[in-house]
């Protein structure tokens, strides 16, 4: 038996290694520093949307205007998203 345990390898290392080597290579900010000004906007309109659903005031029915101005002018200078 003892010779058989030997020969039997550590899982447990191994997917300790595996899973460094995976958490190594992802960025959960890769997409903000790919497209920062479009992740900037996305995180604005959600934060209206947000702010609108969770209490209705007058403020942020007073700002919606100016997210729709902001997205138009986006898509005029090329920063919407766009479609593949």
């Amino acid at each position: 038996m003892d010779v058989a345990s030997r020969e039997k390898t550590d899982p447990v290392g191994e997917a300790k290694q595996r899973l460094r080597l995976v958490s190594a290579q992802f960025d959960p900010l890769g997409f903000v520093k790919r497209r920062p000004l479009r992740a900037a906007g996305v995180a604005f309109l959600a934060g209206l949307i947000w702010t609108s659903l969770r209490r209705r005031d007058k403020a942020t029915a007073s700002l919606l205007p100016l997210a729709v101005q902001m997205a138009g002018l986006a898509a005029r200078w090329g920063l919407a998203a766009r479609q593949r």
